[in-house]
């Protein structure tokens, strides 16, 4: 991303197993002309919504920005898991596995950055977790009054 240092700024988010500061010392040695840091924040879910875009490996963050329809790259180099592989087919997700193809697609992802936030359309995958509440509890209620028919008979 260093092509794009005069642009964008990096807000760090450690896995809550990642020791931060080890973190902070692998971004300071290899940050060249990026600006940024590591962001201080409850948690990592608040960053989604700061960010213009998310940049990560398989996570459930890189897939809660992708609902919200945030810029989105997937990173996975030397992917040996299939089961990281969710990102890949999720519409409009950069998802970069070969590193020699990494430079076309952080482009696209930038040139997303630049457009800035439209209005779009409630991502239909979105509308699935909003709704999962209700579902459950119709499912519970619907479980419970079938047993209490069967009780009785």
């Amino acid at each position: 991303m260093q092509a794009y240092s005069d642009e964008i700024v990096i807000g760090l988010v450690p896995h809550p197993r990642e020791d931060p500061e080890a973190l902070i010392a692998i971004w300071e040695k290899r940050r060249g002309n990026l600006e940024g840091g590591l962001l201080q924040l409850r948690n990592g879910r608040e960053a989604i919504f700061l960010a213009d875009g998310v940049a990560g490996m398989a996570s459930i963050l890189l897939y809660e920005a992708w609902l919200i329809n945030k810029p989105v790259v997937s990173f996975q180099p030397g992917l040996l898991r299939l089961d990281l592989t969710l990102m890949s087919k999720k519409p409009g997700c950069h998802y970069l596995i070969d590193p020699a193809l990494w430079s076309e697609a952080v482009y696209n992802w930038i040139i997303e950055l630049r457009l800035g936030k439209k209005q779009q359309p409630l991502n239909p995958e979105l509308k699935l977790h909003l709704e999962a509440p209700a579902r459950l509890a119709q499912l519970i209620k619907s479980y419970l009054t079938s047993r209490d028919v069967s009780a009785k008979s």
